[in-house]
Formats: structure tokens, C-alpha cells, sequence
């Protein structure tokens, strides 16, 4: 009986990390990350430009409706080329995370995330006051094909 309920257990959360490197697939398709993620790095360094201002609230508009409870996800971040996180959904830890590399154990999943869905080891997380997270990243292409980023699920 304790096989089989661990079986079951083991299989939902096999599931649930499935379905999360679909969702980043599917992410990697979406038309606002490939038009606006470069925006967003272009303007890193002028964030009340107008041109900015419109792509983050595109983003906004788009992205916030993958943070549910369901989901899981805490956070959706957008990396740069150089590495640095440029925009983040959740407003509570972009603010301090912006223009910094990605945290996580190993600081892998920046690198791992240009190349494939990569899922990083759970870590302390540094802007959630010390809770778990994990990361899943992918590489973000333009509407050629060209590296533009990296697209980033923070895990509770």
C-alpha cells in the first residue's frame, strides 16, 4: 500500500515538472517575449523610456496571468544576452533583482538556459527572504531565430 501511494506521489510530481517544460516551450514561442525581451535590453539603462514603458506593460499584460496558484510559478523572468535579468513579472522581487545576473545553486541555469530547457537544483532563494525555489530556463529567439535571451520559471 505505501509503494503504491508513493508511486502515485512520485508520478504527479513527474507530471507537474512535465508540464512545466512544456509551459516553457510554449513560452519560447510566445510573439510578445520575442518582439519585447530585446526592448527590454536595449532600455535596461533607460527605464522611463516610453519604447520601455510600453513593452514592460505588453509584458505585463501577458505574463501575469501565468503566476496562479496553480501554476506554481513565482516569478517570470527575462535575461538579457549578457546575462543580467531585465524584466521580471512579480514586481515584490524584480525591483531588486534587476540588472543582476540570475541566483541560483550552482549559477548554472543562466549558461544551461541558452543552449535548452535546463532545471536548476533547488536553492535558498535571495529575494523570497530565504524560501525554496528552482529555476527552469530556455533560450528565447526573435522572430529570426536570433539568441536574444533567456526565459526564466522561479519555482515555489
Amino acid at each position: 500500500m505505501l509503494d503504491s501511494m508513493a508511486d502515485l506521489e512520485v508520478k504527479r510530481v513527474e507530471a507537474y515538472f512535465d508540464d512545466l517544460i512544456d509551459e516553457i516551450q510554449i513560452a519560447q514561442n510566445n510573439y510578445s517575449i520575442k518582439i519585447n525581451l530585446p526592448v527590454m535590453s536595449q532600455f535596461a539603462n533607460n527605464r522611463n523610456d516610453p519604447v520601455y514603458l510600453a513593452a514592460k506593460q505588453i509584458l505585463d499584460d501577458q505574463l501575469r496571468v501565468w503566476l496562479n496558484e496553480d501554476s506554481g510559478l513565482v516569478d517570470v523572468k527575462l535575461i538579457s544576452p549578457d546575462g543580467n535579468m531585465v524584466y521580471g513579472v512579480n514586481s515584490l522581487f524584480a525591483r531588486e533583482a534587476l540588472d543582476h545576473p540570475l541566483s541560483d545553486l550552482g549559477g548554472n541555469a543562466f549558461q544551461e538556459g541558452k543552449s535548452g530547457v535546463y532545471m536548476s537544483k533547488a536553492f535558498l532563494s535571495e529575494t523570497r527572504q530565504g524560501r525554496v525555489s528552482m529555476l527552469v530556463t530556455a533560450p528565447a529567439t526573435d522572430l529570426l531565430g536570433h539568441f536574444i535571451g533567456v526565459i526564466v520559471y522561479e519555482v515555489d
